[in-house]
């Protein structure tokens, strides 16, 4: 078993129990999106959103997903939705760094 089949399996399993807990979307979209499925990794993200519009970790992995799906516009767009309602996370500034450099545009 490797780590990400371990997390996977334990937020399934979380989800399982609550299957309308935004953060654990938002993880499993991570998940997702780390194990390559990016169809999944939307779904979970967008759910996450939509149960909690103001928490930033669902909006994060939004713009992850989209990141990954080289929809630079719509990442931005969910990055700062994400910043928005929580600016001192330092987790956010990673992923705007991130996005900076896959865009190369620093002034953003």
């Amino acid at each position: 078993d490797t780590a990400l089949g371990k997390a996977t399996a334990k937020i399934t399993e979380s989800l399982s129990l609550a299957p309308d807990d935004a953060r654990t979307l938002a993880l499993q979209a991570n998940a997702m999106l780390i194990g390559g499925d990016l169809a999944g990794a939307r779904k979970a993200a967008e759910r996450s959103v939509k149960l909690l519009p103001d928490e930033s970790i669902g909006w994060r992995a939004l713009a992850e997903v989209n990141a990954a799906e080289g929809k630079t516009a719509e990442s931005e767009a969910a990055l700062r939705r994400s910043v928005a309602t929580n600016p001192w996370s330092p987790v956010n500034a990673l992923v705007i760094g991130k996005l900076i450099d896959g865009t190369g545009d620093a002034k953003r």
